[in-house]
């Protein structure tokens, strides 16, 4: 059957469950009506929006007919995020109808799950497309994009300068470009716009997902409900946090690299880790094994070097020690306690136990 794509608008609008004591239970057949985490769409609304526009049609005999308005679709988002089933609770014509059961279950499998107690369940997902014709254009017309129930005050530009002057960024993304990423998080309000309950949806990084859900939370009091929404009822909205390496200074990280050694070696290297833990659990001697493999790989140099240095001093070996920090003197980006621990234990006879870098990787 021909379908039409052109001469007609469309919106996309998800409904947010209210909250209420019985509605994180399951019904009887198993499926929630609301969750600690919501299902969303993988990308989040925008891209949502954007698979329905490039894949809707509109049916030929409800052009010709000028038929128009709103198709409501329930649909159970299961534990895979699959559409594992679906009905229009408000429909406008059979065509119509169709349409819109159609596009909606091409995105199976494109869902993130909604969660009870950190397990994936079956909820159900409530969407509203309306076709509406433009017949004073001649062009496809430009369509609406969801509108959110509830925004930060300010709107987008806003919400990433937030982010820019709160964000503590985790020592792992600094060490490591490739883990910053977006992360989606399920925010929950009180029907005073305040925030009740945070949960990560998706994300990149376990610390990053952390540092999304502590900024949710320190935004309390800079949300604004839209005049869609309900007043005066809870409601759950699907946040995303652009996080992305333009919110650091480039020097900053270069400088957090050659200040922090130790701990970029244990980041990258996982013998050097393993050489690490055995030092702090005064496993010296197997530490200095996997210490002597870094060294002769010049893995982590400098960073091998110094352990090896501290694991030598523990273990009475002040000559050996005192060779590693010979090498290590006033080299650019040395811990100060390289050059105490020198004039210490190098520049006189004096040996002790018990020596740790104070300020390395802690």
């Amino acid at each position: 059957m021909k379908t039409y794509k052109k001469l007609f608008s469309l919106s996309i609008i998800t409904f947010f469950s209210v909250i209420s004591a019985s509605a994180q239970t399951p019904d009887s057949n198993g499926v929630y009506g609301f969750a600690t985490i919501m299902p969303a769409y993988q990308g989040g609304d925008d891209a949502l929006f954007d698979f329905i526009h490039q894949n809707i049609k509109y049916p030929k005999d409800a052009w010709e007919q000028k038929k128009q308005g709103a198709v409501q679709v329930r649909a159970i988002i299961d534990e895979q995020g699959n559409i594992a089933q679906m009905k229009v609770v408000r429909g406008i014509c059979p065509s119509l109808d169709e349409e819109a059961k159609r596009v909606i279950s091409s995105t199976t499998g494109k869902w993130i799950s909604g969660k009870v107690d950190d397990k994936p369940i079956k909820t159900y997902k409530y969407l509203k497309i309306s076709f509406k014709i433009d017949t004073n254009s001649i062009e496809p017309a430009a369509m609406s994009k969801p509108i959110p129930p509830i925004t930060f005050i300010g709107g987008d530009e806003a919400f990433d300068q937030f982010i820019k002057k709160y964000i503590t960024v985790p020592n792992a993304v600094l060490i490591h470009p490739n883990l910053w990423g977006a992360v989606t998080v399920s925010v929950s309000f009180n029907s005073f716009n305040q925030i009740t309950d945070v949960a990560v949806v998706k994300g990149p990084y376990k610390d990053l997902n952390e540092e999304g859900v502590r900024l949710i939370k320190l935004s309390q009091g800079k949300w604004i409900r839209a005049e869609s929404a309900k007043a005066g009822v809870p409601i759950n909205a699907i946040v995303t946090i652009p996080f992305n390496e333009n919110m650091i200074d480039s020097n900053a990280r270069k400088k957090f690299i050659s200040e922090n050694i130790i701990l970029v070696a244990c980041y990258t290297n996982p013998v050097f880790k393993r050489a690490y833990d055995n030092y702090e659990a005064g496993n010296y001697d197997v530490a200095i094994i996997d210490l002597e493999d870094c060294i002769s790989k010049k893995e982590n140099l400098d960073a091998a070097l110094a352990i090896r240095a501290f694991c030598y001093l523990n273990t009475g070996n002040n000559a050996a020690a005192c060779e590693d920090l010979t090498k290590l003197r006033m080299k650019p980006g040395m811990d100060s306690s390289v050059e105490e621990i020198y004039y210490k234990y190098c520049a006189s006879a004096e040996s002790r136990i018990g020596i740790h870098p104070s300020g390395w990787g802690k």
